[in-house]
């Protein structure tokens, strides 16, 4: 069965022939031939409408990553012959095992990607579980924590009422007391009565009532804590809390000097005041901690 063959040479195989030949080789080749029936199933075979066999190998084949045939290629096949093919049959057979043999390629790295893509899907699958886990892990502890923390805070949060009942009725002053039962008594001002009587219980002092100092390390207004302080200060101390104690105190010492005037910043000595140590005096009474600073 008589057929057209239309193929390509590339340069080399130009080249090559011309010079074996000693003539001019065209880059586009057309011959006719007989061709057996099985290659009419070719996917380079087309038939015109009047019967006539041709086969255009001059256009390259796609071949896509999973190793078939298609518009959106990773490679591709012919369309050049790198060499002069002895008939168009040949040079058919000759791309048609190209095709075959790039598609098995591409078949087998794509099969490759596959199997590594699985492989990290299932380590990520993994990770993802055991991060899972241990977020899980981290929220029931974290729980409870909360939940002790929460009994722990009603309990504190029971005993402080309890507190301010019970203050609030040995205090002997009806109206505050029916001025509580009628829940009309604000909350801060009960606990600051408290932290009055706690600290006159104590002996201490008024607390400070003005305090201006800067944050700038430059600034010779300050006020920083000290371990020691002079001795007629430490006298000042006990003189004010008395031996032993009148109560249980836990106290931070601090040098300062206030800024005079405004207590806008100037690095001016004169600005500021001169050196005063003062006490920040933390008592505990009952399931409340009051803290005052005094001048000593």
């Amino acid at each position: 069965m008589q057929a057209t063959f239309t193929f390509c040479l590339s340069e080399a195989a130009q080249r090559a022939q011309m010079m074996a030949t000693g003539q001019p080789v065209a880059r586009k080749q057309t011959t006719t031939e007989d061709v057996p029936v099985d290659w009419l199933t070719s996917r380079f075979c087309n038939i015109s409408p009047e019967g006539r066999i041709s086969f255009d190998l001059t256009q390259a084949t796609h071949i896509s990553e999973n190793g078939r045939i298609g518009s959106y290629s990773w490679n591709h096949v012919g369309p050049e012959l790198d060499a002069q093919p002895a008939s168009g049959l040949e040079a058919l057979q000759t791309l048609t095992d190209a095709i075959v043999a790039e598609c098995a390629k591409q078949s087998a790295a794509y099969a490759v990607r596959q199997a590594e893509i699985a492989e990290e899907n299932k380590r990520r699958a993994v990770e993802e579980a055991q991060r899972q886990a241990r977020w899980a892990e981290e929220k029931r502890v974290k729980d409870e924590a909360d939940a002790i923390a929460k009994i722990a805070a009603d309990a504190k949060e029971a005993l402080k009422t309890a507190a301010i009942d019970a203050f609030v009725a040995a205090s002997g002053d009806a109206m505050l007391i029916q001025q509580h039962e009628d829940g009309l008594l604000c909350r801060r001002t009960i606990i600051a009565r408290m932290a009055g009587a706690a600290f006159d219980a104590a002996g201490l002092p008024a607390a400070v009532s003005r305090l201006t100092v800067c944050e700038d390390v430059d600034c010779p207004c300050r006020d920083y804590g000290v371990r020691c302080i002079p001795p007629e200060v430490y006298a000042r101390w006990k003189a004010i809390t008395g031996e032993p104690p009148a109560a249980e105190l836990t106290v931070e010492f601090h040098s300062v000097r206030q800024c005079n005037g405004d207590g806008y910043y100037d690095d001016d000595e004169d600005r500021a005041g001169p050196v005063e140590y003062h006490a920040v005096v933390t008592i505990q009474s009952g399931p409340f901690e009051f803290v005052r600073r005094i001048l000593l």
